[in-house]
């Protein structure tokens, strides 16, 4: 579960950006906060899902990448080689001292372990090396460091009194220490490591993490049939006019090739068809009820039901087992509706017992109608006269109260995120 986000210094982000779940004091729309009692006794109010809204190129795409950039060094940087770039290092370019490569990129976030502890994790970082990375936890509630290393350190990791095992060694500048002992399955840092493996962000326009997602989605259905009928329900609800859903894993030898058949070109093609799936509909014969066939091929179906299979796939694995999704342009190919029946599986307490969280940007205004958020689920962006982007919740605007309609003081520009059209006459004179 997280509590807060910071970063600095990346993409169009220059100061410090603050996001947070934590819920403020109103009583307003009870299902979309939780409370969490962590160790030590304390008791949090924390957010289900937020939204994000903002003009194009205002930055808020960049807010929900920075959440991917910090999930990405934490689970992968383990495996790069030495020497090599810290790809993730996208400074802001446009300040002569914040884009060179020596310019550093913070990440800090809080958040709730599965042991119920708080855990604050921070990483600054330059192209080709870790500058600090530390590592705190709050057991009873007190805060202990576990680790940190720095630069300034040669790298070697200095471990708090009750890091167990201790561990005293260099590592390489541009891999993180708990990417590399979590992986190496250190006794302590591995629940915490692994804490990452149930954050997931993407791109709704992003093909390749649609791609990832349809695979995690297909293979989980052919391992449990729950949740392949869970979802077949959310299909059907969504009026797709799919009854039933069936996938199969293809074996090796479902595969033909000629002989000589390129080999890399060969384990694409199995790795795309791996999973064959079946959609069942209702058919009718003098409008009665016949049988459900399943002559539609996958292939041959909409663009918005295999995108509802990938998303609603996901949101469904992230509702049964916990943790958090980062989604942006949640709008893209699902109607209005959908994707506000979808934020609201999140509000559900039947169907989000474990308290997953959703960050979502979207276009869409249409989600802030009905009075369906909090005002500190809504958050927006803006560029500065620098070109820099700003975040703030609704928060921070005065006059904002749990019955002010959001989605027309957004319309009106008074949030800021309404983007400002330059006249025709700028643009032809």
């Amino acid at each position: 579960m997280i509590v807060e986000f910071e970063v600095s210094n990346f993409r169009s982000i220059k100061d410090v950006a603050s996001f947070s779940f934590e819920a403020g004091a109103s009583k307003s729309h009870r299902n979309n906060f939780f409370e969490k009692v962590i160790d030590g006794g304390d008791t949090l109010r924390l957010l289900k899902t937020a939204v994000v809204y903002g003009a194009n190129a205002s930055g808020k795409s960049n807010v929900l990448k920075a959440f991917h950039a910090l999930n990405y060094f934490v689970r992968q940087s383990h495996q790069f080689e030495t020497g090599d770039e810290i790809e993730c290092h996208e400074p802001f370019l446009l300040d002569l001292e914040t884009k060179t490569a020596d310019s550093p990129v913070l990440f800090k976030l809080t958040f709730i372990g599965k042991d119920a502890i708080k855990y604050v994790y921070e990483v600054q970082f330059s192209k080709y090396e870790v500058l600090f990375e530390r590592l705190d936890w709050y057991p009873d509630g007190n805060q202990n460091k576990l680790f940190e290393r720095s630069k300034n350190e040669g790298h070697v990791l200095k471990p708090g009194g009750r890091l167990s095992p201790k561990v005293t060694r260099r590592f390489p500048a541009n891999k993180l220490a708990l990417s590399v002992l979590g992986n190496d399955a250190h006794e302590q840092l591995e629940p915490v490591y692994l804490w990452f493996r149930d954050f997931e962000v993407g791109n709704l326009l992003a093909a390749t993490r649609l791609k990832s997602w349809e695979t995690v989605v297909k293979q989980r259905c052919t391992q449990d049939p729950n949740f392949s009928e869970r979802l077949a329900k959310l299909l059907n609800v969504a009026d797709t006019g799919i009854k039933a859903l069936s996938v199969k894993e293809n074996p090796d030898e479902a595969f033909a090739f000629p002989d000589g058949f390129p080999s890399k070109i060969k384990a694409a093609i199995m790795e795309e068809n791996r999973f064959g799936v079946s959609t069942f509909f209702e058919e009718f014969k003098d409008g009665k009820l016949v049988k459900l066939s399943n002559d539609i091929t996958w292939e041959n179906q909409s663009s918005g039901t295999r995108m509802l299979f990938t998303i609603g796939g996901m949101m469904l694995l992230r509702l049964a087992e916990g943790g958090i999704m980062v989604v942006d342009e949640l709008n893209s190919s699902l109607h209005p509706d959908l994707c506000a029946f979808l934020v609201g599986l999140f509000h559900n307490p039947d169907s989000n017992p474990n308290n997953a969280q959703l960050l979502f940007a979207t276009h869409d205004v249409q989600m802030l109608a009905d009075d369906r958020f909090r005002k500190d689920q809504f958050w927006l962006t803006k560029k500065n006269k620098f070109g820099a982007t700003e975040l703030y919740s609704a928060q921070d605007f005065g006059g904002v109260r749990d019955t002010t309609p959001l989605d027309k003081w957004y319309i009106s520009g008074k949030f800021y995120g309404k983007p400002r059209i330059k006249e025709t006459e700028f643009i032809y004179g």
